[in-house]
């Protein structure tokens, strides 16, 4: 785990509850997690330090989300951004697009000891959440997905806006399960 260093005590707290947390989500699914199990995953000696950072399991898994995505958006901004610009005075291809989409999956994977456990927990949110899960998880990358999908149109102008979108998601729901198995 990489820790910055100007973290408060109850940051790194919190810090190392979302990081057992996606260990556990990764490897024992949704249903399989209670909150005792994280704090002790944590090394947490309160067991009330889980509810007082995230008040409920949704509220870690929330937060479990939101940290795994602010992570792409962080490692994919500036490559996204470059693609942008460059769409807006050239022609792009799929390539370059589905480059955006891929690039931070594997960083993650050669970079961060808690990658594959983030991946893999990514995945069970997707494939075994409830409504509730889904709606974190369109709320997080949604405005990623966007901008994905209008770079999308511009490199396939001829393809039908429900077929890129359906593209879209198909591609990475495939990434997304390709790279935690």
């Amino acid at each position: 785990m990489n820790i910055p260093i100007e973290l408060t005590a109850s940051d790194l707290a919190k810090l190392r509850l979302i990081h057992a947390a996606i260990k556990l989500f990764a490897t024992k699914g949704i249903e399989g997690v209670s909150l005792r199990m994280v704090n002790r995953e944590a090394g947490a000696r309160n067991n009330s330090a889980l509810h007082y950072h995230f008040g409920n399991k949704m509220g870690l898994i929330t937060e479990t989300i939101s940290y795994i995505q602010d992570w792409f958006e962080k490692n994919r901004e500036n490559q996204l951004a470059t693609l942008e610009l460059k769409a807006k005075t050239k022609a792009i291809c799929v390539a370059e697009v589905m480059d955006v989409l891929i690039d931070p999956y594997v960083k993650l994977l050669e970079t961060e000891t808690w990658g594959h456990y983030a991946l893999c927990a990514l995945a069970r949110f997707e494939f075994d959440g409830d409504e509730d899960v889904h709606h974190v998880l369109n709320q997080t990358s949604g405005k990623v997905a966007r901008r994905l999908r209008g770079l999308l149109a511009k490199s396939c102008p001829d393809i039908p806006r429900k077929m890129i979108n359906q593209r879209l998601n198909l591609s990475l729901f495939i990434t997304l399960q390709g790279f935690a198995n």
